[in-house]
């Protein structure tokens, strides 16, 4: 496995759609919500490196408890620190701060968003 695919497996298995931010469908496309977006960084890190990634939940709904619940399930799969093993190497992924920040959209007051970070260490010879 590679890392993007590490990252977006980690962050596919938790029920809902998950995208890299600069790859969410628009248009007729749009994915339904909840979904989720984060940040992806891979190249160039040594190992031991910590990298911040902001991933965020996005839901259309009247409450952030969806959205919560989500938060703790990401962060009981994380624990005290997920491994996932690389073809040349391994990821750990630690929950980062801040954690569960509630956001609302300016323009639609019924589309929540928790924005959250996780630290990546990449283990690997690249």
């Amino acid at each position: 496995m590679k890392k993007w695919q590490a990252i977006y497996s980690f962050f596919s298995g938790f029920g809902i759609p998950a995208y890299e931010e600069n790859s969410v469908p628009t248009g007729s496309d749009r994915p339904s919500y909840p979904y989720l977006v984060y940040e992806m960084q891979q190249g160039g890190f040594d190992a031991e490196n910590d990298i911040a990634l902001a991933f965020s939940i996005i839901d259309k709904n009247d409450s952030f408890i969806p959205c919560y619940n989500i938060a703790d399930n990401i962060a009981q799969a994380i624990g005290n620190g997920k491994i996932i093993e690389l073809d040349d190497g391994y990821v750990k992924i630690a929950q980062g701060s801040p954690w569960a920040d509630n956001q609302r959209d300016p323009e639609d007051n019924t589309i929540r968003r928790l924005y959250s970070i996780i630290w990546v260490t990449y283990y690997t010879n690249h």
